[in-house]
């Protein structure tokens, strides 16, 4: 009688466990059924954030823990895929050895990197998209507080690896237009974007994040301008590089009420394509002029997301 007793309690333990992996998993499937029925940008989005909280809320279920196995990154890989697919860029996901979906995220114009979320060991919490083999972190992506920050050392130090080096300037252009594309559609979701050294905008100004530039950093560039042909103007602020006939640079001061001078960059072009990553990527003697004086030289971005 006592182990028929004890049986019963058991049985109604694993019924109760039943009724609240049932509820969970309900709630888990309306989520993801609308986020692939989701026609536009902000569905998805506000689809895998509600997503993202059910698991967050469920924690493990007891008795259907296999239906229960993607995880966040997972979710945000699926989620960027479907968002570029608005701008008709081709990320996609990949399947393992056992042709089950993995939580690598590719792109066909980067074959050699593999792209994985990972959670930011910060108080602000968010993800880290980086590259899975070579652990550099790319942009910093919060679905939650909707924040897309790119890490501007991070991109460059990407496309300067030794698999890096290897690309095209069209699959450099062409990686540039997607997260410029990708920003572009979460904008319509009122995501708080830092694109830095990727923005397109003949006006956009990227402060470097230390006043007052040592004299012997902006000579330096003025003596290495001159060693490889390229025209440098002094200007009454700064100085301006016409590196083409069509793509030019000023890299001006602006000084304040105390004399402290704020130095930045400015890419300007014909038809706003150009970037000042792209200027980094294409001009050895520049790019090698910005890494030797990164301390005095590194671009204002918001660092306090990229501590973890």
């Amino acid at each position: 009688m006592v182990n028929q007793d004890n049986s019963f309690a058991q049985l109604a333990i694993f019924q109760q466990h039943l009724d609240l992996d049932s509820s969970r998993v309900a709630a888990l499937s309306h989520a993801l059924k609308r986020f692939l029925s989701a026609q536009n940008p902000v569905d998805n989005i506000r689809a895998i954030r509600d997503l993202m909280q059910v698991q967050l809320q469920s924690g493990p279920l007891a008795e259907f823990a296999p239906l229960f196995r993607f995880d966040d990154g997972f979710w945000l890989s699926e989620l960027f895929i479907k968002l570029l697919s608005f701008k008709d860029n081709d990320f996609f996901s990949t399947l393992d050895g056992q042709n089950k979906l993995s939580v690598g995220l590719r792109s066909r114009i980067l074959p050699n990197f593999e792209f994985i979320f990972v959670p930011a060991a910060i108080a602000a919490g968010g993800f880290y998209l980086q590259e899975a083999n070579l652990q550099i972190r790319i942009l910093y992506f919060d679905i939650r507080h909707q924040r897309l920050f790119i890490e501007p050392n991070g991109l460059l130090a990407l496309f300067t690896s030794e698999i890096g080096q290897g690309l095209s300037t069209r699959q450099l252009g062409l990686t540039i237009q997607t997260l410029n594309d990708l920003a572009e559609v979460l904008l319509e979701d009122q995501f708080v974007l830092d694109l830095n050294l990727i923005q397109m905008e003949n006006d956009a100004q990227l402060e470097i994040n230390k006043a007052d530039l040592p004299v012997a950093v902006s000579d330096k560039l003025f003596i290495l301008a001159q060693a490889n042909q390229v025209d440098i103007v002094a200007l009454d602020d700064g100085f301006l590089l016409n590196l083409n006939s069509s793509l030019k640079l000023y890299f001006t001061e602006v000084v304040d009420r105390i004399g402290h001078a704020q130095w930045r960059f400015r890419v300007s072009d014909k038809d706003d394509s150009e970037t000042f990553l792209s200027v980094l990527l294409k001009y050895a003697w520049f790019r090698n002029w910005y890494w030797d004086n990164i301390q005095d030289l590194q671009i204002a971005y918001r660092d306090e997301f990229f501590l973890g």
